[in-house]
């Protein structure tokens, strides 16, 4: 592929993802079921970014617990998850520091638990968590992405979309 290949299949990606976003504010807005809602998300999120893997982590501080009731993704079975609000996790350093943790080895990282993975036999490599933010600013909970469909890195525009979705 030339460059002006390549300046075109990036404009039409843009165009695409721009597409799917607008499609995504469209659905949401119409659900006022929060399980419904937090489906439809995870599933836009998968298309929007192509991910193999996501989770949306919400913050229950009277049972000092992040829950995700969607975690979605190929050969995910389980449908609720449990982390202690202060543990030593991915969506605790997340949610505690409000910055996005992106992780091209997610192994490496100390704060990562393979416990999840072991059980459903899914080899994270990849991570991208971002917080998730009410309208005063407040962490509510956490948005979590395992390994891209293309098997590459979480880059700055997954990064972007992903923020600009929470």
């Amino acid at each position: 592929m030339n460059k002006e290949e390549q300046k075109n299949s990036g404009i039409l990606d843009a165009q695409e993802k721009l597409n799917l976003l607008t499609e995504f504010g469209k659905q949401i807005s119409h659900h006022s079921n929060l399980d419904r809602l937090l489906s439809l998300i995870a599933e836009q999120i998968q298309k929007i970014i192509g991910v193999k893997r996501c989770f949306i982590f919400i913050k229950d501080d009277s049972k000092k617990e992040f829950w995700s009731k969607i975690a979605s993704g190929k050969g995910l079975k389980y449908s609720e998850i449990h982390l202690p609000l202060h543990g030593n996790n991915i969506a605790c350093a997340v949610a505690k520091s409000g910055h996005t943790i992106n992780l091209a080895d997610a192994y490496s990282d100390e704060r990562f638990s393979k416990e999840l993975d072991i059980i459903t036999g899914f080899k994270t490599t990849a991570l991208l968590a971002v917080p998730l933010k009410n309208k005063e600013g407040k962490v509510i909970g956490v948005f979590q992405l395992n390994n891209k469909e293309d098997n590459t890195p979480f880059n700055s525009r997954d990064e972007g979309l992903l923020k600009l979705l929470a």
